[in-house]
C-alpha cells in the first residue's frame, strides 16, 4: 500500500477496532469483463462477506475540474463492478461522520443507500432517493416544474404586485435551499 488517505485510515480503524472484521487492503481484482485496465484495485476487501469497500475521497474535491475527473473515474469503476456483479460498498466523504453505523448496515445489506444529512447530524435511510439517481435529469425536471408553477402564480397574482414579490422571493429561497441540499 503506497498511500492511505485519512478517510481510508478511518475505515480501516472502524473495521479493525469497532466492527472487528477481517479485511484485505488494496485488493487487486483481475479479469474484469468490459474493462480496458489490467486490474482494478479496491480499497478494502472483506473475504468473509465477499464484499469490497471503495472510499470515494475525491468526490467532494474543492477544485471543480479535479472533482469532475475523480467522479468520472469513480463512476467508471462503479460501472465495471456492476457489470461484473461485484458487491461493493461505496463510502462518500460525508459518510465518515457515521461510518460505523453505515458500514454495519451496508455489510448486512450492501444495496442499501444512505444520505448523510449534516444539518440534522444523522444518517437517513434514503431508499426514496432512488427517484434522484440521475440528478441532472431530475434537476431539469424540477426546474421545469418550478418554472411552470412560477408562471401560473405570476399570472394569478399579477394584479397584486406585493404578493407577486413575496412569492417570487420565496420561490428563490426554496430553489436555493433545494440546490444546496442536492449538492
Amino acid at each position: 500500500m503506497d498511500f492511505e488517505s485519512s478517510g481510508e485510515k478511518q475505515i480501516r480503524r472502524t473495521l479493525e477496532q469497532d466492527l472487528k472484521i477481517k479485511f484485505e487492503q488494496e485488493k487487486e481484482i483481475y479479469g474484469l469483463i468490459g474493462d480496458s485496465a489490467k486490474f482494478r484495485r479496491a480499497d478494502f476487501y472483506l473475504p468473509d462477506y465477499d464484499l469490497y469497500i471503495e472510499f470515494l475521497g475525491g468526490w467532494d474535491h474543492p477544485d471543480f475540474s479535479e472533482r469532475e475527473k475523480e467522479r468520472k473515474r469513480y463512476n467508471e469503476k462503479k460501472r465495471i463492478y456492476s457489470k461484473n456483479n461485484i458487491k461493493c460498498i461505496y463510502i462518500y466523504p460525508s459518510h465518515l461522520k457515521s461510518l460505523e453505523y453505515i458500514l454495519k448496515n451496508k455489510i448486512e445489506n450492501p444495496s442499501q443507500k444512505f444520505k448523510y444529512n449534516e444539518n440534522k447530524n444523522s444518517v437517513i435511510d434514503s431508499k426514496f432517493n432512488n427517484i434522484f439517481k440521475n440528478k441532472k435529469i431530475m434537476d431539469l425536471e424540477l426546474l421545469k416544474i418550478i418554472g411552470i408553477v412560477s408562471f401560473i402564480l405570476i399570472i394569478i397574482v399579477s394584479a397584486y404586485p406585493v404578493v407577486f414579490w413575496i412569492l417570487f422571493f420565496m420561490g428563490l429561497a426554496i430553489g436555493f435551499i433545494i440546490y444546496l441540499d442536492r449538492k
